[in-house]
């Protein structure tokens, strides 16, 4: 890899692991590049606002988590142009959709975290027991709230999971966790947890007092 065609070509393997745990050597692989190469080339694609690097959340909870970056393409029309899909195929599949959305959430909330009054940092969470939480928005006083992303019109309590683990296993620190979904009431489901319509993301649903309190 050494040009602009090879750069493209990242390009095109980030949009189809957008949202997914960043392997630097599996893409190497497929791109019969250098390990190395790829991650340099991947820092361009950051530098030009292509794509977002997710790190991940981790402290000692009392199990074994995953240290693994999530790369995100910045925005959604590029995303479906590089993997090749139309509105149809995004509604007829919902791995596709689940992808998208994710990727969509994680870029506005990334977006909204840099004019927001108070300054935050975001990043995915993850652990050898599949537990998982899309994206953490952590407050610089360690507070912390959890958002999952699910292209569905209903949920269930396996919905809230990873959201439920960290609850539970950070206490007080946990101020919210909700789950945006694609369903058009916001609901309780238990303690700190919510489900949230994706326009929750503009009308300050979010706001970790409001959502699940």
């Amino acid at each position: 890899m050494g040009n602009g065609d090879d750069v493209e070509r990242l390009l095109h393997v980030v949009a189809a692991r957008s949202a997914a745990l960043t392997s630097f050597h599996g893409m190497a692989v497929e791109l019969e590049a250098n390990t190395n190469t790829v991650r340099s080339h991947a820092k361009i694609l950051e530098e030009l606002f292509l794509i977002r690097r997710l790190k991940p959340w981790y402290t000692n909870l009392g199990s074994r988590q995953v240290k693994t970056p999530k790369l995100h393409i910045v925005d959604s029309g590029l995303l479906a142009f590089l993997i090749g899909v139309n509105e149809r195929r995004i509604t007829a599949d919902g791995e596709i959709a689940g992808m998208m959305l994710e990727s969509f959430v994680a870029m506005e909330l990334l977006r909204q975290s840099d004019w927001g009054a108070e300054p935050v940092s975001l990043y995915h969470y993850r652990d050898k027991e599949q537990r998982e939480v899309d994206v953490v928005i952590e407050r610089y006083s360690g507070e912390l709230a959890g958002v999952e992303v699910k292209a569905s019109v209903t949920l269930g309590d396996r919905d809230f999971a990873g959201l439920r683990y960290l609850r539970d296993k950070l206490g007080a620190r946990f101020k919210a966790g909700v789950v945006l979904y694609l369903g058009s009431d916001t609901l309780p489901f238990g303690d700190r947890l919510a489900a949230v319509p994706l326009s929750g993301l503009w009308e300050g649903s979010l706001d970790p007092e409001r959502s699940a309190g």
